[in-house]
């Protein structure tokens, strides 16, 4: 019987009593029929939970049985994966146990084996170590041969890097606009321009950057009346037919060969430079006039002297095709040109000639007005012919170092001019004329030597 019911009953048959104490007759059989219904309700309550109780017993057992039963099974595998564990642990024990009999075998074998190599080291160490000293001394001796080898290659690279340093430095001091050529080999002349082709080696040499302006002359000259000289011609820019432009800027013009000369003379003087052209009796050259005719027809040209002068004929065509160490450009091309003179499109990006400088405006350009070649020289081919040292002579097929030509023949003018075709641009191209002549279409440039 429940708690709840047990507290209904409970408090009917309180009421009852308390309805029986106020003596009220007409209320007894409502009380006994409750107490009947009370007996009644206990009586199945009892029998309900005899049959609950009896329901809980026999699933208690039930779930006991089974319980037993999956706690036997559990068991049972328990014990199976046991002997399962027991028999892989005696295996791999076994496995242990030949592998510890194995390794023993082995270090008692490495053993011997180290003593055997023992033996035979104490027997060759005193041979090995008398090798290995000879080979170390094999070894220093090569060292220092190898060391002192390349002492004197560096010893003889910062001696020329000096060299170059200085001539470069020597070369800014007397002018900025000298390029240093560092001078080699080369094939000077070309089929069907300038034969025979013929192979030239040169020193290093310096060569001015532009040709020899009207301004520069005109400087040159003023010191040179000052100091002695006298000259010939005077020079000019421009032409009878085109005075001169605002500057002076254009290259000076109407000079013989051996104006060039005597001026070269007083501009080494004038810069602190030992002159380069003298009598045979070792005298300054300082008069161009025709009076000086001998001495100047005989000039000496010393090579070793560091002043200013023309270049020799081998220099300006090498300053004229240089493109880079060993390769140089066809002789057919105007100089620093990208195809040969044919095509005027590309020469006139390099020179001045009828093609772009036609009448009445013909007449020498600004120098610098055109692209420079590799060197950085400008106007080597077109605006005037240049002065050269050399007489003109024909070509010997044998190798020459520094050339310089006779000394009789017509005076030898390269580079072609704003008057001349486009053939007379080429760099190989030669032509000469007698020293004493001169024109609007011819001026000069400088070299020095190194």
């Amino acid at each position: 019987m429940s708690k709840f019911k047990r507290i209904y009953y409970l408090g009917g048959f309180v009421i009852l009593v308390l309805l029986a104490g106020t003596g009220c007759s007409n209320n007894n059989d409502a009380v006994a029929t409750l107490k009947e219904q009370a007996a009644k309700d206990l009586s199945a309550a009892k029998e309900k939970a005899k049959r609950d109780l009896t329901v809980v017993k026999e699933q208690a057992e039930k779930d006991l049985i089974d319980a037993e039963k999956k706690a036997q099974k559990e068991i049972a595998k328990a014990r199976e994966q046991t002997k399962v564990d027991e028999h892989i642990a005696t295996l791999e024990l076994e496995k242990v146990r030949k592998q510890a009999v194995a390794d023993r075998a082995a270090a008692k074998k490495a053993e011997r084996e180290l003593s055997i190599v023992k033996k035979l080291s104490e027997g060759n160490l005193a041979a090995t170590r008398k090798v290995a000293k000879e080979q170390l001394e094999a070894v220093k001796k090569k060292a220092a041969f190898d060391l002192a080898v390349l002492q004197e290659k560096v010893d003889k690279q910062i001696a020329a890097a000096r060299a170059d340093v200085t001539t470069q430095l020597q070369s800014i001091k007397s002018t900025p606009a000298m390029v240093y050529v560092k001078g080699g080999e080369f094939n000077m002349g070309f089929e069907g321009v300038a034969t025979p082709e013929h192979k030239v080696t040169l020193s290093p040499f310096y060569i001015a950057k532009f040709e020899t302006t009207y301004k520069l002359w005109i400087e040159v000259k003023s010191f040179a009346s000052t100091n002695g000289y006298a000259f010939h011609l005077q020079g000019r820019a421009g032409t009878p037919w085109a005075p001169a432009m605002a500057g002076n800027n254009q290259p000076v013009t109407d000079i013989c060969a051996w104006d060039a000369l005597v001026w070269c003379n007083a501009y080494s003087e004038m810069e602190g430079f030992e002159p380069v052209y003298k009598t045979a009796d070792n005298a300054v050259i300082r008069d161009s006039r025709h009076s000086n005719a001998g001495n100047l027809q005989a000039a000496v040209f010393d090579r070793s002297a560091k002043g200013f002068r023309l270049p020799t004929e081998a220099e300006w065509e090498y300053a004229a095709r240089f493109r880079n160490k060993g390769d140089f450009a066809p002789g057919d091309f105007a100089s620093g040109a990208s195809a040969n003179s044919s095509d005027i499109k590309a020469t006139s990006e390099v020179a001045w000639f009828p093609f772009n400088s036609p009448a009445p405006n013909n007449h020498p350009q600004p120098v610098g007005s055109k692209k420079a070649n590799h060197l950085g020289l400008h106007d080597m081919s077109g605006n005037i012919y240049e002065w050269c040292w050399d007489r003109q002579d024909p070509y010997q097929t044998l190798p020459q170092k520094n050339p310089v030509g006779f000394k009789a023949g017509g005076q030898v003018l390269r580079g072609g001019s704003f008057g001349h075709g486009n053939n007379d641009l080429r760099s190989s191209h030669r032509i000469s004329s007698n020293p004493v002549n001169f024109s609007v279409n011819v001026g000069f440039r400088c070299a020095r030597s190194h």
